[in-house]
C-alpha cells in the first residue's frame, strides 16, 4: 500500500450521492455501513431501511456494482480505477458509513 483515503459519510432520512474521480490507479475500495439509528416520529410500524449502493469504473470500461449492508463491508479491487459513484440511502433512519481507498503499487 502506498496511500490511503478515508471519508465518513452520513444520511438522515434522505439519499446522499457520492462521487470520487481518480487518474487510473490500482486500488482497493471498501464501503462499510457502521451504524443505523431508527426514528419513529410518526408510526413505529412503518419500516426503516439503510443501504449503500456503489458502482466502480475502470479505464478499460469495466463496471462493477457493490451493495453494502449494516455491519458488513463490501470490497472491490481494480487495476485501473478511474471513478466510484455511490448512493447512501436512509429511509426513516440515520445511517453512517465509512469509505476507504487503499492505493496499491
Amino acid at each position: 500500500m502506498i496511500d490511503q483515503g478515508f471519508q465518513q459519510v452520513a444520511a438522515w432520512n434522505y439519499t446522499l450521492s457520492l462521487h470520487y474521480v481518480f487518474p487510473p490507479i490500482s486500488a482497493v475500495v471498501q464501503i462499510c455501513l457502521s451504524s443505523r439509528h431508527d426514528f419513529f416520529a410518526e408510526d413505529p410500524r412503518l419500516p426503516t431501511s439503510a443501504t449503500a449502493l456503489f458502482t466502480e469504473y475502470t479505464a478499460d470500461g469495466r463496471v462493477e456494482e457493490l451493495r453494502s449492508r449494516l455491519g458488513f463491508a463490501s470490497t472491490f479491487r481494480a487495476s485501473a480505477l478511474t471513478e466510484v459513484k455511490g448512493l447512501l440511502i436512509a429511509d426513516r433512519c440515520r445511517v453512517d458509513a465509512f469509505v476507504n481507498f487503499f492505493v496499491c503499487p
